[in-house]
């Protein structure tokens, strides 16, 4: 008898002391191109952001809100939820500002 392992039942590894990513919701984004605001991944250190836009045939973006602080209130609870506060995901965000 062989034992599925399912997400449920998975072990993961604990969040790194210092995340390495996190989301967050680009201020400067016109809401009604995509029909709301579409979060961003952003990397420690690493210059810019990558919008959650969906790529592929059937992708569509991530709407994480119709309002800016809808968007934010689901952003903050979502990087929480990875174990990310609001400063460490404030941390990360300024790092990508510091490259030339």
């Amino acid at each position: 008898m062989s034992t599925r392992l399912t997400t449920a039942s998975a072990t993961l590894p604990p969040p790194p002391a210092t995340p390495t990513w996190c989301y967050t919701i680009p201020v400067g984004q016109d809401p009604a191109k995509h029909g709301g605001y579409v979060p961003s991944a952003v990397f420690l250190n690493e210059p810019g952001h990558y919008p959650m836009v969906g790529k592929g045939a059937g992708a569509a973006p991530w709407i994480w809100g119709q309002t800016l602080t809808e968007a934010q209130t689901a952003c903050v609870a979502f990087n929480a939820k990875s174990g990310i506060t609001e400063a460490m995901a404030e941390a990360i965000v300024a790092s990508t500002f510091r490259h030339k």
